[in-house]
C-alpha cells in the first residue's frame, strides 16, 4: 500500500514538472516570437524608407515626358515595391513630394490600373503656366495655351464635344482655315500637328478623354471630354479668364 502511495506520488510530480516545463517552453517561445517580430518591424521601416526613396527618384525621371506612370512600371523598375510592401511605400512617397518638394503625387485609377502623376501645388501669376506646372516640359507654352482653349470649349458645351466642333472652334479663332484639313496657319501655333495633338498627346497625358463611335464601319466620331488629370491640375476661373482673353481678341 505504502508503495503504491509513493508511486502515485512520484507520478503527480513528475507530471507537474513537465507542465511547468511546457508552459515555460511555450513562453520563452512567446517571447522569442514577439522579439522576431519585432525586429522585421523595424528592418520593414528601413526598407520602405529605402524603396520609397527610389520610388521618389523614379518619378522624378519620369516627369518628363509627361505620361502618368502605372503601377507595373514602378514595380517592373523596383522589384522590392511588389506585393503588399506596394502601398505603405507609395504613403511615404506621397509625403515626401507633398513635404520636400511641394508637390501632390495623385493616384488615378484608369483602365484597372493604378497610374501616378506629379501636380504642383504653387501657383503662377499668369494662368496658362499653372496647366501642368509642375514640369515644364510636359506641353510648350503653345500647347498649353491650346489645351486651355479645348477644354474650355469641352467645358461650355456640357462636358462633351464632337470633335468636329472644336476643330469648327480653331477655325473661328483662325488657328486653321478647313476643317476637312486641319492644317495649322496660326504662326504662334506652328509646328503643332493639331489632330496628333488632340488625339494622341493630349489623351496619353490624360488631360483629355476620347469616346471613338464607328456604328457603320465608315464614318468615324471622336467625342471628347476633361480627361483625369486636368480635372486636377486646372482651375476652371483661371481656364475661364483665358478663354475670353483669346477669344475676344481673336474676333
Amino acid at each position: 500500500m505504502s508503495q503504491r502511495r509513493s508511486q502515485a506520488g512520484s507520478s503527480r510530480s513528475q507530471r507537474s514538472a513537465a507542465s511547468q516545463q511546457s508552459r515555460w517552453s511555450q513562453s520563452q517561445s512567446e517571447f522569442g516570437s514577439q522579439s522576431q517580430t519585432q525586429t522585421q518591424t523595424q528592418v520593414s521601416d528601413e526598407v520602405l524608407e529605402e524603396t520609397a526613396m527610389e520610388v521618389v527618384n523614379f518619378l522624378l525621371d519620369h516627369q518628363h515626358p509627361g505620361k502618368p506612370v502605372n503601377r507595373l512600371m514602378i514595380t517592373k523598375n523596383i522589384p522590392k515595391t511588389q506585393g503588399r510592401i506596394f502601398k505603405a511605400v507609395m504613403t511615404i512617397v506621397q509625403k515626401t513630394f507633398d513635404t520636400i518638394f511641394g508637390m501632390d503625387l495623385i493616384e488615378i485609377s484608369h483602365r484597372n490600373n493604378l497610374r501616378y502623376f506629379l501636380v504642383n501645388k504653387m501657383k503662377s501669376d499668369i494662368s496658362e503656366i499653372n496647366v501642368a506646372l509642375c514640369g515644364k516640359n510636359i506641353l510648350a507654352k503653345n500647347e498649353r495655351y491650346l489645351l486651355l482653349l479645348f477644354l474650355t470649349v469641352v467645358h461650355k458645351m456640357g462636358g462633351e464635344v464632337r470633335e468636329s466642333s472644336l476643330l469648327e472652334f480653331c477655325r473661328i479663332i483662325h488657328i486653321i482655315d478647313n476643317v476637312d484639313k486641319p492644317i495649322i496657319i496660326s504662326p504662334y501655333f506652328a509646328g503643332i500637328d493639331l489632330l496628333k495633338f488632340m488625339r494622341n498627346d493630349l489623351v496619353d497625358k490624360l488631360y483629355l478623354e476620347c469616346k471613338v463611335n464607328d456604328e457603320n464601319g465608315e464614318n468615324e466620331m471622336r467625342y471628347y471630354s476633361w480627361g483625369l488629370r486636368a480635372e486636377q491640375e486646372v482651375d476652371q476661373d483661371e481656364m475661364e479668364a483665358h478663354y475670353q482673353l483669346v477669344f475676344n481678341r481673336e474676333r
